[in-house]
């Protein structure tokens, strides 16, 4: 559930990202191009012979306005007079004198204007057609100029008409190449998901025995190794026991081998039942049998394998050739010390306990004890009285 909701979060972001990348070069793209239209209209100075017009205009407004109050007091003339030299010195421009040819007749109006308040001929406001040569002029300027930006525009965007279809082929081409890079990569960690999942269950195979469903031997000598790897510095106890079935072969031949398999599969099970959750249980191969506590206090270990001797007995497993009747196990635990061990020589040393137990009369538990290694046999003398 994690790893989907890992996924779902992944492509999410994914498409964020990639509609933010789009998007960024979108922007970029709109403000780059209205840029090189400003800095086209400012080169041909469109926008710039449009600013003076509209400023002399204004100029030439507000002259207007103070009209009604210079007619009531001429003592206003110099007021007036500023805000017509003013809307001049804004339209006596060259480039407007040479490509409108208004241009000349609106100065001349405003001198007029100008000479017409300078001698007292008042009131100006009723001579009409200074006033309405000068506005139709500043209009006419002011189309044109639009008209001219109008057309700046069409070029404009005539000669940025490849770049920017190149701009929107790339945008395109990067989202469809960011999606299938994400598709791309969730295909790839999904293989590789799944190809680590195939891997841990191939080597969990490969480390379980077929027939008893716990570990095989070579789970037993990869768990050794780990735990040899840390040792003497580790500061748990770790302890081991070997186990095998009394007389098997006697009981295979009795049987069948059939039987045999059964009987393996029954005791294996009822040993990890006593240990199950405390320690690994391995096959060794045929009816021999390693238990390996790690971290677990040596006087409980103990307990668990006499409890484990004891769970053989209860089965009650018919077998003939046994002393008692019934199918038994014979086991050697060793306790390790705080020195350096080979894999081998452990598994070594534990064989050789079972080994005791098995010529001083089978259905015994031989404890080793570095304190005292002389006492393994009382206590395994004492392990079968129980």
């Amino acid at each position: 559930m994690r790893l989907r909701r890992w996924r779902q979060t992944g492509l999410f972001s994914l498409a964020l990202l990639t509609f933010v990348f789009a998007f960024g070069l979108i922007y970029v793209n709109q403000s780059q191009f209205e840029g090189e239209l400003q800095t086209y209209f400012d080169r041909t100075r469109g926008a710039y012979d449009n600013q003076l017009v509209t400023r002399s205009h204004e100029y030439l407004l507000d002259a207007m306005l103070h009209l009604d109050q210079l007619e009531r007091d001429p003592s206003q003339k110099e007021d007036f007079l500023k805000q017509l030299d003013l809307s001049y010195a804004y339209l006596n421009i060259g480039r407007y004198r040479d490509l409108y040819p208004c241009t000349n007749q609106a100065l001349d109006a405003i001198l007029d204007l100008r000479f017409m308040v300078e001698q007292n001929q008042f009131p100006v406001s009723k001579s009409l057609q200074p006033w309405y040569t000068i506005l139709s002029c500043q209009n006419q300027i002011d189309n044109l100029l639009n008209d001219k930006k109008v057309q700046l525009a069409g070029q404009m965007l005539a000669q940025s008409q490849d770049s920017r279809l190149w701009t929107n082929v790339i945008i395109i081409v990067s989202y469809l190449t960011s999606l299938l890079i994400g598709w791309l990569y969730e295909r790839q960690r999904h293989n590789v998901i799944r190809t680590l999942k195939d891997k841990v269950s191939w080597q969990r195979k490969a480390q379980n025995d077929h027939l008893t469903g716990i570990g095989n031997r070579m789970g037993l000598e990869e768990k050794v190794k780990s735990i040899l790897r840390g040792w003497p510095s580790s500061k748990r106890d770790v302890s081991i026991f070997f186990y095998d079935l009394d007389h098997f072969k006697a009981y295979n031949d009795d049987f069948g081998h059939v039987a045999g398999d059964e009987a393996l599969k029954a005791v294996s099970q009822a040993v990890q039942d006593v240990i199950d959750g405390y320690g690994q249980q391995y096959r060794y191969g045929g009816e021999e049998f390693v238990v390996i506590f790690d971290g677990l206090p040596i006087s409980q270990a103990k307990k668990l394998a006499n409890q484990a001797r004891q769970a053989i007995e209860k089965l009650g497993i018919i077998h003939p050739a046994s002393a008692t009747g019934y199918l038994t196990i014979s086991l050697g635990f060793y306790p390790l010390s705080k020195r350096r061990y080979e894999a081998d020589e452990l598994l070594d040393l534990a064989d050789q306990l079972l080994y005791q137990a098995k010529v001083s009369g089978r259905n015994k538990a031989i404890f080793y004890s570095h304190e005292n290694p002389n006492s393994e046999l009382d206590e395994a003398e004492q392990a079968r009285s129980i």
